[in-house]
């Protein structure tokens, strides 16, 4: 049986490395995209006797596993900083913090009669938990920009309102869809009304220092925030799953049709000017493997498949034509 060969240009990742876990540590329990590079939560080192907290459980008050928190950059696949800390989940967002720190937060929060959970915590470079507070429910995306900012893409039940929020209690806090939050857990900014439009769903989000681009599931389109100035561009692709840019060129990263389409095209004031539809495939040419989802951050995209990480670089772009 032989394999349909794929029309179109094709991307293809190159294989970084297998990233080098801190002595003692060997599971990758979450992994991320920092500015300057992957940050991950490692597990498999010392316990500290209590349990894990269970999936059932989203607040993050009391202690759990020890685990190691690491960040990495393209140069060295050794970590360049760790934290070893106790924390009460396995899985969670992670994000390296200006200080050496890291800010670690859960996807679900609920809103109850004693009010709402928090499903974040900021851990300092002794490991100690500085504070915790709450990002509300429904985190589909989070990263930290190089300020310290905390930039938050909400999926539906978020916007709309699930766990005891909106039907039972207040306002969802990520009913605008995208938010930024101070390290002491105050919202500073959200996407403002006066666009236009809504966001019904962020399905991709990318932070670099050149600004902010998400993805809204709903109308199909693209979120800039750039300069205080915020703008939206209509895509016509549905169900992109990642967004990678460097100034105006963007990449989208698949579609409700094809999870390996990679769309380029560059932004317009209002508008995305497609230039090419491609599609990405492993350095070995084979396609993506399901379960990968993209971590995207500035101008690359980036892979983990356990400790092994694949990236394609919009600025530098490896792609050939294929008849």
């Amino acid at each position: 049986m032989t394999t349909k060969r794929r029309r179109g240009t094709e991307h293809r990742l190159r294989h970084v490395g297998a990233l080098v876990p801190p002595d003692g540590f060997g599971t990758v329990a979450s992994v991320g995209m920092g500015p300057d590079g992957p940050v991950v939560m490692w597990a498999g080192g010392r316990d500290t006797g209590h349990a894990v907290v269970q999936a059932g459980r989203r607040d993050l008050g009391k202690l759990g596993r020890t685990v190691a928190l690491a960040s990495y950059t393209t140069s060295n696949l050794q970590p360049r900083d760790v934290v070893i800390a106790a924390v009460p989940v396995a899985q969670a967002f992670v994000q390296p913090l200006p200080d050496g720190g890291y800010l670690i937060a859960r996807s679900r929060c609920a809103w109850t009669s004693e009010g709402a959970e928090k499903n974040a915590l900021v851990v300092g470079t002794d490991g100690r938990v500085v504070r915790r507070g709450t990002l509300g429910d429904g985190i589909a995306h989070l990263q930290v920009d190089r300020d310290g900012r905390i930039w938050v893409g909400y999926f539906d039940e978020g916007i709309g309102g699930n766990n005891g929020w909106r039907f039972d209690g207040p306002e969802p806090l990520g009913s605008s869809g995208l938010v930024r939050w101070s390290l002491g857990f105050e919202k500073e900014w959200e996407f403002p009304t006066s666009t236009g439009t809504v966001i019904a769903e962020c399905d991709a989000m990318n932070v670099s220092d050149d600004g902010v681009i998400a993805y809204d599931f709903g109308a199909e389109q693209l979120i800039r925030v750039r300069d205080g100035q915020t703008s939206v561009h209509p895509t016509g692709t549905e169900g992109v799953r990642g967004v990678v840019f460097t100034g105006d060129a963007v990449g989208l990263v698949g579609s409700s049709a094809d999870r390996n389409l990679f769309t380029t095209g560059t932004l317009g004031a209002e508008s995305f000017n497609q230039r090419r539809r491609g599609y990405l495939s492993m350095p070995s040419g084979k396609p993506v493997p399901r379960g990968l989802g993209p971590e995207c951050r500035g101008s690359t995209l980036n892979l983990f498949d356990g400790n092994d990480w694949y990236q394609l670089d919009l600025a530098q772009p490896q792609a050939t034509d294929q008849a």
